[in-house]
């Protein structure tokens, strides 16, 4: 039997794991349970909308190995992952932020949503993880800032991850937003010739589910340009952890949306595309992943 309640409950590896992917309550029912292993992280931001838009943040990740808990219950809020932006010909749309995600008085910020051409270049904003800038002519685009750190509750240290998103890029025949920013690694700029071009950052993998595990993985940034880079399929890819691809678009190829992060990982969205003309629709930057919360301990 397990010494809780809430969320889905499941067993491995001698530990009782308690999944949580939408907002409950965990009650401790046994007294003789005082410490818990927790992984939380917020819902990823929004990729940016209509075209060259970065892609979004993931959300911010909270950690902590033993962590004291007694016979009461404790609120989990799950965030939601952050709408993308949109919007119609000759507009721009930055992804909305991610939604926060709270157990044990921790919480972690969502990913802030990608920027989006035309400029004055639009900065990315700050989440758990930063969203990629958008483009802007002839001068990079802004990236947004983590503000993740590391807190101290109940005189006991709770690790904070998070990481800035990649600049975005317009320089000759080819544009690319930056890259969201995930929970292991900063997201990428939109270097016109780097094969790692706007790509999302990585998130980090965690075995508290009974399995490793990726989580948080920054939005892709879209690109639009020549089809002789990197092929004429080329998209950016979002980060390991649940990351959506970013859009792309050429002059003769097919235009593609930015994907949406994989729910319950918190990955950004990819940033969305649209074809060179202005007679082109606007477009939908893709959604941010939700979060979830897993407590786990000792059977």
């Amino acid at each position: 039997d397990s010494k809780a309640t809430g969320g889905l409950v499941s067993y491995a590896n001698g530990k009782t794991i308690h999944i949580f992917r939408n907002s409950g309550t965990f009650t401790v029912s046994d007294p003789s349970l005082t410490l818990v292993e927790f992984f939380g992280i917020a819902g990823g931001g929004g990729g940016g909308g209509c075209y060259h838009g970065g892609g979004g943040g993931a959300g911010g990740a909270i950690y902590a190995e033993a962590f004291p808990v007694s016979s009461t219950s404790y609120p989990v809020v799950i965030g939601g992952g952050g709408a993308g932006g949109y919007s119609e010909i000759g507009g721009s749309a930055v992804g909305a932020v991610g939604g926060f995600t709270s157990v044990f008085g921790a919480t972690g910020n969502g990913g802030g949503g990608g920027g989006a051409y035309p400029g004055p270049s639009v900065i990315g904003q700050t989440g758990g993880c930063g969203g990629g800038g958008g483009t802007e002519s002839n001068n990079p685009g802004d990236a947004g800032l983590s503000n993740m750190t590391a807190m101290f509750l109940n005189s006991v240290f709770v690790n904070g991850f998070g990481n800035p998103g990649g600049l975005g890029q317009h320089n000759g025949p080819r544009s690319i937003g930056g890259g969201g920013g995930g929970i292991g690694e900063a997201g990428y700029s939109g270097a016109p010739d780097e094969a790692s071009a706007g790509a999302g950052g990585n998130g980090l993998a965690f075995s508290i589910s009974g399995t490793s595990t990726w989580y948080g993985g920054g939005g892709g940034g879209s690109f639009h340009g020549t089809t002789t880079f990197q092929g004429s399929s080329f998209r950016t890819r979002g980060g390991v952890g649940g990351g959506g691809l970013g859009g792309s678009s050429s002059n003769s190829g097919p235009i593609r949306r930015g994907e949406a992060g994989q729910a319950f990982t918190g990955g950004g969205g990819g940033g969305s595309e649209r074809g060179p003309s202005n007679a082109s629709p606007g477009n939908y930057g893709g959604a941010g992943g939700s979060g979830i919360v897993i407590i786990s301990y000792p059977t």
